[in-house]
């Protein structure tokens, strides 16, 4: 079974909200585990991910197609069972990322595993096989540029969605239902940004995300709940 079962939707949401790459830029995309949403005996936070290196279209779904095929794939390693696809969700970031600046970052911290392997005999050589999972990481901390505030409401409250889009207005480039609320995709900029700080910090039931971009991807299964896009 795949978590993308609206292809035609991730188009949309390709086409209105995934910002074009410049230079070295890339998109990343992941797989996580959530115990709230079924039988697990703990979250995971990555099962599995993909670097997105073209931000066309085609070439993301392409990408994502293979990624959400989940059925029978992860084992919950504290009970030795798999683990099942309505427990998984699939999450793109929004916030390009700089491969120049994460060969930095994954330079500086091989490097130091290869200087604990050679004067240490504690160091567990092992380590080296999760080298593809340093670089990921590095990735995820090489954010280039921002060019969106998340607005995440943590419920179905039709009001609380209301009054946010009443609030912004023409920033909003695009509206996700999720499983558990709403994720509000808006510009970042003075404007908006002055508009979320003086009318939406610290709201309950409201979260904020200004330095990451990870939203649910539109089209996908989220907990067994199908992530789409509101229209306005």
């Amino acid at each position: 079974m795949s978590l993308l079962v609206n292809e035609k939707e991730l188009l949309r949401f390709c086409k209105t909200v995934v910002p074009e790459l410049k230079k070295d830029e890339v998109l990343i995309a992941m797989i996580v585990a959530r115990k709230k949403y079924g039988e697990i005996s703990r979250s995971e936070e990555i099962l599995d991910k993909t670097i997105l290196k073209e931000s066309k279209p085609e070439y993301i779904i392409r990408k994502l197609r293979k990624l959400g095929y989940v059925e029978e794939c992860y084992i919950d390693f504290n009970t030795g069972q798999t683990i099942p696809s309505k427990c998984i969700a699939m999450y793109i970031d929004l916030s390009p990322k700089s491969t120049i600046r994460a060969f930095n970052l994954f330079n500086k911290e091989i490097n130091e595993w290869a200087y604990q392997a050679i004067t240490s005999d504690k160091f567990d050589i092992k380590t080296f096989r999760k080298i593809d999972t340093k670089l990921f990481s590095a990735l995820a901390r090489s954010t280039s540029r921002q060019p969106y505030f998340i607005i995440d409401i943590d419920n179905k409250d039709k009001k609380t969605l209301n009054n946010t889009i009443e609030l912004l207005k023409e920033h909003i480039v695009w509206i996700s239902e999720t499983r558990g609320g709403y994720h509000i995709i808006t510009r970042k900029n003075n404007e908006s940004g002055y508009i979320i700080h003086n009318n939406l910090n610290n709201k309950e039931n409201i979260e904020i995300f200004s330095k990451q971009g990870q939203t649910p991807v539109p089209g996908s299964l989220q907990g067994g709940f199908l992530v789409r896009g509101i229209r306005r």
